[in-house]
């Protein structure tokens, strides 16, 4: 096709589609398509796609009538930008630890909403100031890749493919369900469990999207790692180490702790610039899933060489809450996180060969983004995956006539919970109805419960950091089911409501 530099629109209802061929310039065209034309969101819009330097595209929209007119129904037909949004909700989703079923349900939802686009609106201008893939014609507030309204949270948020992701898995600002507070949502059939987050005018049409969007799954799937964190997540809940980003190429593919590995160590030692990462290894091990790093040493079998190594291992284990470190391993010696009171132990593992005994590199394993921190050095007690079931105030016949004294934190039994802010373990025993408690007294007087414990990690005394792991989650005590019940009291007195306190310092239950 001739460049001519300017936009053609074809339409035709039912079959819509939509061409956009640009010259140098970028070119931008609004279209209103008469008689039976929905736009991807239901509005009587046509999306009209903007790019730049001379590409064409095609793009193809559902008709109102709910007859499939996309361009193409396989991974191979689309686009660069598709591509790389697929590989965002794959990753962000594997950040999750979110079963496949959800990704697929994810990418049903994001290529019904907007074709697979990060989309602005000019109804809704702020958008335009954000890094987009096209404009959506229509007098209608929802942006971004899933199409998220104002309540959803920040255009910043609903503008970045990454929040924008997340908050379809884990829900809006002011309360929106995410896909993983729906009950059930796994025996769902895929399309009904994308409308149960949408709540869209047109909940029929999600399913049309499922073949295309398990083989967008059957060909990213296993490539793509979770988010290298160049889409904004390397921020981790505000506090994570941040260091510049390296031209190593074992960045590649990595979890955003295991970039803030490789980045402060090169940062803080920059005498080590060989570094691996994602790749398999014998055994079980973390380095596939990006959730590893290995940072050879200079000289290692001198002292030199062994002194510099040990200087890593200890800095690595002082900053394990900044970096999402969940163990270390040096000189045929691990440490972990878990069992942080024991310190450096005997590692046995493995064969007898350097390497495998860690003498000529330290090995990082992390979480994957979990570095610590809120606002103020406050963190969420649970990783995201969890679903509120029982809010503060709210009356639970099941146990109690009192109104209820936290917030209920439901996840799969086993979950690591984590201190909400550095401290002081003041309690942690059997608490009656708390089942198995900790107490932590933090730095401003303010005293957190961990209730239901299975089982805790600390002691009374126990000094922990923000982020720091101090148990699991259980159903000990007065519960029917596994979940984290978590409770605020300022000073050590009455509790208060936990979500407007977290949100205050900056984090959101």
């Amino acid at each position: 096709m001739k460049k001519t530099g300017i936009a053609l629109a074809i339409a035709a209802a039912p079959l819509i589609m939509v061409l956009v061929c640009v010259g140098t310039a970028v070119v931008m065209v609004m279209a209103t398509i008469a008689g039976a034309v929905a736009s991807l969101t239901g509005a009587s819009s046509v999306l009209l796609q903007e790019t730049s330097g001379g590409d064409c595209a095609i793009w193809g929209l559902p008709s109102e009538s709910g007859g499939t007119t996309q361009a193409g129904t396989t991974y191979a037909d689309l686009n660069e930008a598709q591509r790389r949004n697929s590989t965002v909700i794959i990753g962000v989703a594997k950040g999750l630890d979110i079963p496949e079923q959800g990704w697929v349900i994810a990418l049903m939802t994001a290529m019904q909403e907007t074709g697979l686009l990060n989309l602005a609106s000019r109804a809704n201008p702020d958008s335009l100031n954000y890094p987009h893939d096209g404009v959506a014609a229509g007098n209608y507030d929802s942006v971004g890749l899933f199409q998220q309204r104002d309540g959803w949270g920040p255009m910043a948020d609903r503008m970045d493919p990454v929040h924008s992701a997340t908050m379809f898995f884990t829900g809006g600002k002011a309360g929106q369900r995410g896909l993983l507070d729906i009950n059930g949502w796994q025996a769902m059939m895929p399309g009904e469990a994308a409308q149960a987050v949408q709540v869209s005018a047109y909940a029929d049409r999600y399913a049309q999207w499922e073949a295309m969007a398990r083989d967008i799954v059957a060909n990213l799937g296993g490539a793509a790692g979770p988010i290298s964190g160049d889409g904004g997540l390397l921020c981790g809940n505000g506090l994570g180490l941040t260091c510049p980003a390296t031209s190593f190429s074992a960045e590649s593919g990595l979890t955003p702790d295991a970039l803030r590995v490789i980045r402060c160590i090169h940062q803080n030692f920059p005498t080590i610039t060989t570094f691996y990462g994602v790749g398999e290894r014998e055994g079980v091990s973390d380095h596939p899933s990006g959730r590893a790093v290995d940072a050879m040493i200079p000289q290692w079998q001198n002292d030199d060489g062994k002194t510099l190594g040990w200087s890593v291992a200890n800095w690595v284990r002082a900053n394990a809450a900044g970096l999402g470190v969940t163990y270390v391993i040096w000189d045929a010696k691990i440490w972990s996180v878990r069992r942080n009171a024991e310190g450096w132990r005997a590692y046995t593992a493995g064969g007898s060969d350097p390497t495998s005994q860690h003498l000529d590199h330290v090995h990082v394993s992390v979480e994957g983004n979990a570095a610590a921190g809120g606002g103020e050095g406050w963190a969420a007690p649970l990783r995201p995956g969890y679903h509120v079931t029982t809010r503060f105030g709210e009356y639970d016949n099941a146990h109690t006539d009192h109104a209820h004294t936290g917030i209920d934190l439901a996840i799969s039994s086993g979950t690591p919970i984590f201190a909400a802010a550095e401290g002081v373990v003041i309690f942690a025993g059997w608490g009656g109805g708390y089942g198995n408690l900790v107490e932590i007294r933090h730095l401003d007087g303010t005293v957190t419960y961990y209730g239901h414990q299975s089982n805790y990690i600390v002691a009374k005394g126990t000094h922990v950091t923000s982020g720091q792991q101090i148990g699991n989650v259980g159903s000990t005590g007065n519960s029917t089911g596994p979940h984290l019940h978590f409770e605020v009291r300022p000073n050590g007195g009455a509790p208060i409501n936990p979500e407007p306190f977290m949100a205050q310092r900056g984090v959101k239950l």
